[in-house]
């Protein structure tokens, strides 16, 4: 499950970037359209064969942590 914002990420610009999780991993990755009800959590379905659906759940996991990492970045303050 991710947050509304991450799946909107983890789907990047016209799909762009879960085609490319899926290019790489081969599995079928799916972001579902709704919330899951009474939460602001999105779910993730993986299917394909236990390779493919270990190196998506991988991938998936790094590209978060990125996201992450980016978002703490931009609100990074500097003192005087």
């Amino acid at each position: 499950m991710v947050t509304v914002d991450q799946a909107g990420k983890l789907i990047g610009r016209a799909g762009a970037g879960i085609k490319e999780l899926r290019d790489i991993s081969g599995a079928y990755i799916r972001i579902g359209h709704q919330c899951e009800p009474g939460t602001e959590m999105r779910k993730i379905t993986v299917s394909g064969t236990a390779e493919e659906m270990q190196l998506a759940e991988t991938l998936i996991q790094q590209k978060l942590a990125e996201l992450n990492e980016d978002r703490s970045t931009q609100f990074t303050t500097y003192g005087k």
